[in-house]
Order: structure tokens, then sequence, then C-alpha cells
């Protein structure tokens, strides 16, 4: 779909929230993470609702990933996955945030661990 791109309100920035009109994001709902394509590169972003339809807000990091300029058209296409919100921490732009996803998923494993190999720690 062809959105005119603008730049994103304060409580966005930095925090990958793109802001799309409920028409342009078809079935979508908002607060779902999404992923959002415009020709070769795509982003991990949560979708919220706009009030103006035809255009997506988006913030400079993320305008920067997809190679968009302010007052542009592009062709966008978003789409939804339940998973997407698995994927989406590893390739935020807040580096705190991809950190303790990546701390958290960690500790996770080493919690697995001796259930996982339980043969081993067996006396």
């Amino acid at each position: 779909m062809k959105l005119t791109v603008r730049k994103a309100p304060e409580a966005g920035v930095g925090n990958d929230i793109v802001y799309i009109h409920k028409y342009d994001r078809g079935s979508v709902k908002v607060n779902r993470v999404c992923k959002i394509c415009v020709a070769d590169a795509c982003i991990y972003a949560t979708v919220r609702g706009k009030k103006t339809a035809g255009e997506i807000s988006i913030d400079k990091q993320l305008r920067l990933e997809l190679d968009v300029e302010l007052d542009q058209e592009y062709d966008f296409s978003i789409d939804y996955r339940f998973y997407y919100f698995l994927i989406a921490p590893f390739r935020t732009t807040n580096m705190g945030v991809r950190a303790a996803y990546i701390i958290a998923v960690a500790s996770l494993l080493v919690s697995l661990l001796p259930f996982l190999f339980d043969f081993v720690f067996e006396e």
C-alpha cells in the first residue's frame, strides 16, 4: 500500500513504534508487533493507531533502517505473525531492550540445562 512518511510523535521515538490509520493497516490490530517492509528493507515494530489515513509516522532510526525520507510516498507491506514479538527484541533500535532480552534468553537456556542434560547430573 502506498503511504506518505511522516515524523513520529515524541512518545514513539526510540521505541520502535509505527503509527498507521486503521484502514491502511487492514486486519492488523493495534499494539501488535509487525514486519514492515519497503522494497528490500524490513523492520519489526509495534503498530499503533493514527487519525490521518494514507500516512505512516516513523521515527528517525526506523526511517534510516528502511531508507525512506520524510514527506515521500512509498509502497509499504505490513505482515503480522503471532511469533514476531519473539523476533523483534533482537532487531530493536533500543540497545537496552536488546541487551535485556539477550540476557533473559541466555539465563532461560542456562536454567534449562540441568533438565536437558539430566542424565549427566545423575549419580
